[in-house]
């Protein structure tokens, strides 16, 4: 790229002018690859943004897993995106009108969540405002999550949700990576439940019954460890194996203003729930504004592999991990991307076995 202007240009953030340019092919299959792509593009964005004044680059290649569930959209309490990455929901309990000092606290307090470098939890809670103009609010980041990216998550799901329920007093928002909720009542330290959603994948589990027989006890162990955290972070991650080679990816999370006893009863109805809204389904997720679950299910052919370090609240691999090798990892994983490993070539790029 080469660049020339009358105007100052050092060290000045441009996104103008742009140019776009597709790819010639469509993708087999448009959500899997937008779901792999969105987590690829974040690695690399953080890995990029963490070079020196010389250069500020990354490069990588994605490996595909095949049969990726990518949720889709329920038809409960919210609304979500196509892909359900993000799913919010606006209260009718009240409004505020544009310009005034409701709107100015609540601009001011989501902003300080997103900026706020001191806090590495990935958990913010807040109050702004006096009386009738006093906002109470609530941000929490996934568990596994760097602070860049929590910060990225943060932003963006505030930008959607501002733009979702202009005027409302009191709304949430639940992205795949972090939750943003606000309300003029107060919030902290109350275990609730309401609004509630619910997110199916659309492909049914291979075996039903084993499914369950897995993903239940899964789901058990970890709501224990995640309830068992302190007043920074309740969360756990972890996998199991379903006979017939499905893996079960899942997690539990709380907000973790909320005490042990709230947080399993919260993740204990929750576990009913995915029952109810997501049986026979390769997974799903219920969301809460206290807390949330999620689960799903991927098979690949394994040859051998490949040890990845282990995250303290993690047993084994995290739900992120699994998506995102490092390129160095897939490497070694792939013989150096062998054609021997190689399972064959999609509409965007080849695909290969570990």
């Amino acid at each position: 790229m080469v660049q020339y202007s009358s105007n100052l240009i050092f060290g000045v953030e441009e996104d103008e002018p742009i140019k776009y340019v597709p790819g010639i092919s469509n993708a087999i299959d448009p959500v899997q690859f937008n779901l792999v792509l969105n987590l690829f593009l974040d690695t690399l964005t953080e890995k990029a943004s963490s070079g020196d004044s010389l250069k500020k680059f990354a490069a990588g290649h994605p490996i595909i897993i095949l049969n990726l569930v990518a949720p889709t959209i329920s038809q409960d309490d919210g609304i979500c995106t196509t892909t359900a990455y993000y799913c919010w929901k606006c209260s009718d309990t009240g409004t505020y009108t544009a310009g005034d000092k409701y709107q100015e606290n609540l601009n001011s307090l989501l902003s300080s969540f997103s900026s706020n470098t001191q806090i590495n939890s990935g958990f913010y809670n807040s109050s702004r405002g006096q009386d009738s103009n006093k906002i109470n609010a609530i941000a929490l980041c996934r568990g596994d999550l760097s602070q860049d990216s929590c910060q990225a998550c943060l932003n963006k799901s505030t930008d959607i949700l501002l733009q979702n329920c202009s005027n409302q007093k009191e709304a949430i928002i639940w992205a795949e990576r972090c939750m943003v909720r606000y309300s003029y009542s107060l919030i902290f330290g109350i275990k609730q439940e309401d609004p509630l959603k619910h997110v199916p994948s659309p492909n049914s589990a291979k075996n039903p019954q084993q499914f369950e027989l897995v993903l239940t006890p899964l789901l058990g162990i970890l709501r224990d460890r995640a309830a068992s955290g302190d007043s920074l972070k309740k969360f756990a991650a972890g996998h199991a194996t379903v006979p017939g080679g499905e893996t079960i990816y899942a997690l539990d999370q709380c907000t973790p203003d909320i005490d042990k006893q709230n947080c399993s009863n919260c993740l204990k109805e929750s576990v009913s729930e995915i029952q109810t809204c997501c049986g026979g389904k390769q997974g799903g997720r219920v969301l809460k504004p206290s807390c949330n679950l999620s689960s799903i299910c991927f098979f690949r052919v394994k040859k051998r592999r490949v040890k990845l370090e282990q995250d303290e609240n993690s047993e084994d691999v995290g739900l992120v991990e699994w998506l995102q090798y490092d390129f160095e990892t897939i490497r070694s994983a792939t013989d150096d991307f062998s054609n021997a490993n190689k399972l064959g070539r999609g509409g965007f790029g080849a695909v290969y076995r570990n």
